[in-house]
């Protein structure tokens, strides 16, 4: 008697094989190592994890998630934003993608992508907290956002001092009132070095 398999039988096993939520690879457990390193502070551990994560099944969207986290908080940026973007690919909807993006986004820089990434995961959840680590929230990406906007230029300092002005209500400074302009007891000579100034102590107080 023949033992091989019918041809619709061969490619419903393939397709579960290659299946997107890791079943009948180790992915999921790797990515779950890779996440429990993560949590704890080692990076290159967790990176590992989600790399062999990745290895496994390379459409498991959770694995290019951490991957992308792993690789931010080691320096390797441009290799973040391909991981969370290959998330977003493979069916990740959640905020978190966007959140990390924003941040690597801003560093590579990439300023317009930052603030793309940033509202999208702010319009997703205005109150967002990243759930493996939630000191990680929306203040962070209301400083991304003052920071993109300050460093594209005068033309979008309003909306950087709208982001301001959401994180510190008291901040006080208006573009057209020098006596405003003071930071830390400091008055400074121009808007632009006030505002500056404001982003940085902002950054300073969030760990941004």
């Amino acid at each position: 008697m023949s033992t091989r398999l019918p041809v619709a039988l061969a490619l419903l096993l393939l397709a579960a094989g290659c299946s997107k939520d890791g079943a009948g690879s180790r992915a999921p457990e790797e990515t779950e190592l890779g996440w429990t390193a993560w949590e704890a502070g080692d990076y290159t551990t967790a990176r590992t994890h989600f790399l062999t994560a990745v290895s496994e099944d390379d459409g498991y969207a959770d694995a290019h998630h951490g991957l992308g986290w792993a690789q931010a908080f080691l320096g390797s940026l441009p290799q973040a934003a391909t991981a969370f973007t290959n998330a977003q690919s493979e069916g990740l909807d959640t905020p978190d993608p966007d959140a990390g993006l924003a941040v690597v986004l801003r560093d590579l820089p990439y300023l317009d992508g930052a603030i793309a990434s940033a509202l999208a995961a702010l319009d997703a959840s205005s109150a967002w907290s990243f759930s493996h680590r939630p000191s990680i929230d929306w203040h962070d990406l209301r400083l991304v956002l003052a920071q993109c906007y300050f460093r594209k230029g005068p033309g979008t300092y309003d909306e950087a001092q709208a982001q301001v002005d959401i994180l510190d209500p008291a901040n006080g400074l208006d573009p057209a009132s020098p006596p405003t302009w003071t930071v830390g007891a400091i008055t400074y000579d121009t808007y632009a070095e006030a505002l500056l100034m404001a982003i940085e102590a902002l950054e300073a107080a969030i760990g941004g």
